[in-house]
């Protein structure tokens, strides 16, 4: 007979805040969850992330893990972030407004589509596709552009795709719609819905200029296809996608995209929420701006990109050193904006040193003056422990400020763009080596977890409690408490299987509800908590929680954790039946 649990109940300062996601595996999701931390840090609050799949979703083994979103209420939650531009995909806002009734005692706050009753965050999905539309126009003269639509019942998708035809009517071009095929916001789903515009729909390539598409994932898919078939982009087809997700930048062309700023989405919904719980009165809905990121994949040169614009009060000045010096204090300034505050490392005054060193190789034409400054950088920001991924943003700050300052020197703007794709091409480098070196790391340490618990799992609970404390701090994971489902009705019970916790020890085998598991004596102290439903082929199995650092929370490896403990809890469960 198991034990019940006798903790205390939890009292008011140990609540958290609730962010609802379907899943860990793709880049926009990540990106906002890493948002949406990064101003729970900011705001020294506590937050309990649930991926628990999209609501209404077709496949059974996407919805079995919905039941995680029943673990939170007023008793242990002060409000609830929804991320209901993916969440709701399948169900459409109608649908996912009365289903967020469960939670009419707490306070709610959605990002990405606007839900009726709810304070909302967005982006300006009409403007970024607007853009878009503009852009293939007015630089490319193109006008027969075709379009890859998302799923018809997200409410984000029908916006986009409302605003690519309002934009090429307002071109005097009537939308063929032979031109457009919808996808579900999958890779595979893009190079579907190219096949069905080439094959089904029977569209000349040689008719088609340019195709846009809802999403970066489905413009990646539809890369792939046309490569297959031997169609070259952008020669023969310009693309365009949309979100600008970190897999855009590193195709091949990169894939020219409008970025919507996920990690802003988080951090501004976090934001608005906790103003709400804090007793602000329902404002109006938060509206973000979106960028058109130019890179080969629409015709854009990296180099033609963005053609500076003369610096008012400088068109007279005969000396792009003059100019550049003249902007100096601005320069330096934007480029510490653009560091977001993760230079620590770098010391004093690296924007400086930057900004010198162009200068050095521009003036003196002193080779590779500004890359050895940037690797020293990059040296530094490394041995301190510091995230290297601003540095791109850093280097893309300079070239913008500087820019403005050669128009009309092409001796100076050649200068200037070769130092900084050198640069570029340096940190690009070593933000691979330093990923590669982490995904070997991870990946070593996840195999041997795998090999041990193989092992252990016919064995004994602390065995694999064992196997969990020894691996899983390498990987980024604090603590972790695992408990299975138990049948039971109404109330979802759970058994607690394994687990650990610094200097705590390993679980006791006791039952428990499973709303509860966040506040296991494991856990209780985390500020950071992912809680997990752990499903096998559509059948729901148990739940894991999860104390993990912010770099775990932007990798794939928690998912990878999820499939893992599936056949764990799978084999746990049949034993003991």
């Amino acid at each position: 007979m198991l034990a019940r649990t006798s903790w205390p109940p939890p009292d008011r300062t140990r609540q958290r805040y609730a962010l609802l996601v379907d899943s860990l595996t793709h880049e926009y999701e990540q990106s906002v969850v890493h948002g949406t931390l990064t101003a729970a840090r900011e705001l020294d609050a506590r937050l309990v992330v649930i991926a628990g799949g999209p609501l209404d979703a077709a496949d059974e083994r996407l919805r079995a893990g919905n039941f995680a979103f029943d673990l939170i209420g007023e008793d242990s939650t002060l409000g609830v972030l929804v991320l209901s531009s993916v969440l709701g995909n399948n169900a459409g806002p109608e649908r996912l407004a009365e289903w967020l009734h469960r939670y009419d005692n707490l306070r709610v706050c959605c990002m990405g589509v606007p839900i009726p009753g709810q304070l909302s965050v967005r982006v300006d999905n009409a403007a970024g596709i607007s853009e878009a539309v503009r852009h293939l126009v007015e630089v490319h003269a193109k006008r027969n552009i075709g379009f890859i639509r998302g799923p018809a019942q997200s409410d984000e998708a029908e916006v986009r795709y409302a605003a690519y035809r309002d934009a090429l009517f307002t071109y005097g071009i009537n939308p063929d719609p032979r031109w457009v095929a919808e996808g579900d916001y999958t890779r595979p789903s893009g190079a579907q819905a190219v096949r069905s515009i080439l094959d089904q729909k029977r569209v000349s390539v040689h008719a088609l200029e340019a195709l846009l598409c809802a999403n970066d994932y489905m413009a990646l898919g539809a890369l792939d296809e046309l490569g297959r078939r031997g169609i070259n982009v952008p020669e023969q087809l310009a693309l365009i996608g949309f979100d600008d997700i970190p897999s855009a930048a590193a195709s091949r062309p990169a894939l020219s995209t409008v970025r919507q700023p996920g990690g802003e989405l988080g951090r501004e919904g976090m934001k608005r929420l906790a103003l709400l719980v804090g007793g602000t009165s329902r404002s109006t809905d938060s509206v973000l701006p979106v960028e058109l990121k130019l890179r080969r994949s629409c015709g854009c040169a990296a180099a033609d990109a963005a053609q500076g614009q003369p610096v008012p009060g400088l068109s007279g000045v005969s000396s792009f050193e003059v100019a550049l010096m003249q902007r100096r204090q601005l320069i330096v300034a934007e480029l510490a904006r653009s560091g977001q505050g993760s230079f620590g490392a770098a010391g004093s005054d690296w924007e400086s040193a930057l900004f010198s060193a162009l200068i050095e190789e521009m003036r003196d034409g002193k080779h590779g003056a500004l890359s050895r400054r940037v690797q020293r950088l990059l040296l530094k920001l490394e041995q301190g422990g510091s995230d290297l991924a601003a540095v791109p943003a850093v280097l893309s700050t300079l070239r913008k400020q500087a820019l403005a300052c050669v128009v009309g020197n092409a001796v100076a703007r050649d200068r200037m763009e070769d130092a900084i794709a050198d640069a570029q091409q340096l940190t690009t480098g070593a933000l691979l080596q330093v990923a590669v070196s982490a995904t070997r790391a991870a990946m070593s340490r996840a195999r041997a977890l795998s090999r041990q618990l193989q092992a252990q799992m016919f064995g004994k609970a602390e065995l694999v409690s064992r196997a969990l404390a020894e691996h899983l701090p390498g990987l980024g994971v604090d603590a972790c408490v695992i408990a299975s489902l138990l049948p039971a009705e109404p109330a979802l019970l759970g058994q607690v299987r394994f687990g650990f916790g610094p200097g705590k020890g390993q679980p006791e085998a006791e039952a428990l509800p499973l709303s509860r598991l966040i506040e296991h004596p494991l856990v209780e102290g985390s500020r950071t908590l992912f809680l997990l439903p752990i499903a096998l082929a559509g059948e729901a199995l148990g739940i894991a929680a999860f104390s993990v650092t912010t770099q775990l929370a932007q990798s794939d490896l928690l998912e990878d954790l999820r499939e893992l403990f599936a056949t764990v809890l799978k084999v746990s469960q049949s034993r003991h039946a």
